[in-house]
């Protein structure tokens, strides 16, 4: 494979994640979980430093996928669920910290599962080796559904 390739495909990656990373973190600062916190009745919550390296690592695993989706065509065929995916996260960051909508943001969620794990089977199929990336992203997207979920409780 060319190294132009290699290079655009890891550019694309970087500009995706970095989008919806950004677009996502708008809406999201430590008062926001702290309120959220207080309204699961959470007595010991993780540093925000915590979550930032766990976002941190979910990012740059998201990197790697994508990096090797945009630069083997087969895997091509993934791009249309992962926007899917970035759109679902970011509206699902909105709806959860600016609107308070808990049970939106719960549906939100969980479809932003769903694709996940649409695309986790897909690299199950056409791609063994990043199916285990993909499938730790699902994992920790339907930790945070299970949180939207004991919101709306």
């Amino acid at each position: 494979m060319k190294l132009y390739v290699k290079l655009l495909s890891l550019t694309l990656a970087l500009m995706f994640v970095f989008l919806t990373g950004y677009f996502s973190g708008l809406f999201v600062s430590a008062e926001a979980a702290t309120r959220i916190a207080a309204a699961l009745r959470i007595a010991f919550l993780p540093p925000f430093a915590a979550f930032e390296t766990i976002w941190s690592a979910v990012y740059v695993t998201e990197i790697i996928i994508l990096t090797s989706t945009f630069s083997k065509r087969i895997l091509r065929k993934s791009v249309p669920l992962w926007i899917c995916s970035g759109i679902l996260d970011v509206i699902t960051a909105y709806a959860l910290f600016e609107l308070n909508l808990f049970a939106f943001a719960f549906a939100l969620s969980a479809a932003a599962v769903a694709v996940k794990l649409k695309i986790t089977l897909f690299y199950v199929e056409n791609a063994p080796a990043l199916s285990p990336g993909a499938a730790a992203i699902s994992v920790w997207y339907a930790l945070l559904c299970a949180a939207a979920f004991t919101l709306m409780l």
